[in-house]
């Protein structure tokens, strides 16, 4: 159990790892893009990213499952924020990036709809 912005892992150690819902609970990226290359072996490996984005501006209607009435606790990021945090000037490459946003949103409408 750790912060994704501190680990207290050893650094050079995984050749893959991901993060799921981590990105909309932390206040910038820096940190945790930071952390995710120092426990990564340099030779690379694989990093994997399952989250929560920003399709568009607007309001967020809270609370949401992550976060209180307020907000209290949600980062929402767009793409474009993990793209420039884990860009190829930072030492990754993106080798793909599937979106799931229609089969999110079919799941979502039938659980309210049940």
């Amino acid at each position: 159990k750790g912060m994704g912005e501190d680990t207290k892992m050893e650094g050079g150690k995984f050749d893959c790892a991901y993060m799921i819902h981590v990105g909309m609970n932390v206040e910038g990226l820096g940190a945790l893009e930071s952390e995710m290359g120092r426990v990564m072996k340099d030779d690379g490996g694989c990093f994997g990213v399952f989250d929560v984005v920003r399709m568009k501006e607007g309001k967020v209607h809270y609370p949401v499952p992550w976060s209180g009435d307020n907000g209290e606790g949600c980062h929402l990021k767009e793409w474009k924020d993990y793209e420039l945090a884990f860009s190829e000037e930072a030492g990754w490459r993106e080798e793909g990036n599937v979106s799931l946003t229609e089969e999110s949103k079919s799941i979502l409408r039938g659980a309210v709809e049940a």
